[in-house]
């Protein structure tokens, strides 16, 4: 029994190799060149010269980009750090809260529940 039912709960995937046409890989490798070749059309003037200003202007932000990246990181571990500390401080307080709450009840030896009066006596509650 246990082994049929390990049997019923096995899950075979079948995959097949995809074999791709050589005519598609090249069509393919030919769009990529071309798409290349314009996006380097953009950065290279036309006597063949780059164009240095316009990769200049891409890393200034790129750079920039980092350094506020960065800003990000140091702020978001400060972050967690004020939130653990502050999780540990409501942590403690709920603590001091129950250990008062306690100090104002008691049970008797009967099974009764009674509340500290101002006075410091023992008042009964219903």
């Amino acid at each position: 029994l246990k082994f049929a039912t390990r049997a019923g709960n096995v899950k075979n995937v079948a995959t097949t190799n995809i074999v791709e046409d050589p005519r598609r890989q090249i069509e393919a490798k030919d769009k990529e060149i071309e798409r290349l070749r314009a996006l380097l059309s953009k950065f290279v003037s036309e006597d063949g010269s780059t164009d240095i200003s316009v990769l200049t202007s891409l890393q200034e932000k790129l750079n920039d980009a980092t350094v506020e990246v960065d800003s990000l990181r140091v702020e978001a571990k400060q972050l967690r750090e004020d939130l653990k500390v502050e999780r540990l401080q409501k942590k403690q307080l709920l603590g001091i809260l129950k250990q008062r709450q306690d100090e104002r009840y008691e049970y008797r030896a009967d099974g009764s529940l009674s509340r500290q009066g101002s006075s410091g006596r023992a008042s009964r509650t219903p």
